[in-house]
């Protein structure tokens, strides 16, 4: 099983006014040149900032991994999904700071996995996702 989450909509049109304020700014002081030149790298640098803020889930049959971080499943010991009240209290008043997050702010819903390792203190991983009742159901809860 694998999730993908990107910018939503109201991330890529918020990143796109920036880029436009920036430009504005920048064609009413320098020439065309300029202004094309310092266009195409705002673009490159919203496309880039776009792919390397992606938050990719996969549950395999050995592993679980949510961005760079990857545990075995035999410590995975409970998992169960979040709607979007109880999620937005998990995000809040419940979180125990020695959680491992991966939040993604325009994602609402999400899941709740619990660990227990004994080399590890944290005591589960809190993450954003759309496909929340399939991630349970790959991890076998």
């Amino acid at each position: 099983m694998r999730e993908r989450i990107f910018w939503s909509i109201g991330v890529i049109f918020l990143a796109l006014a920036f880029d436009g304020a920036i430009l504005l700014i920048v064609a009413s002081v320098f020439d065309a040149t300029v202004s094309a030149s310092i266009a195409l790298i705002l673009l490159f640098l919203t496309l880039w900032s776009w792919w390397r803020t992606r938050l990719e889930i996969v549950v395999d049959d050995q592993f679980f991994s949510v961005g760079r971080a990857k545990i075995e499943r035999r410590f995975i010991t409970g998992a169960r999904v979040l709607e979007k009240k109880e999620m937005s209290l998990q995000r809040t008043r419940e979180l125990n700071p020695t959680a491992h997050l991966a939040l993604r702010f325009w994602v609402k819903t999400g899941v709740k996995i619990t660990i227990s390792d004994h080399r590890d203190p944290t005591p589960y991983w809190l993450l954003s996702s759309r496909k929340s009742d399939e991630i349970v159901r790959a991890l076998g809860f």
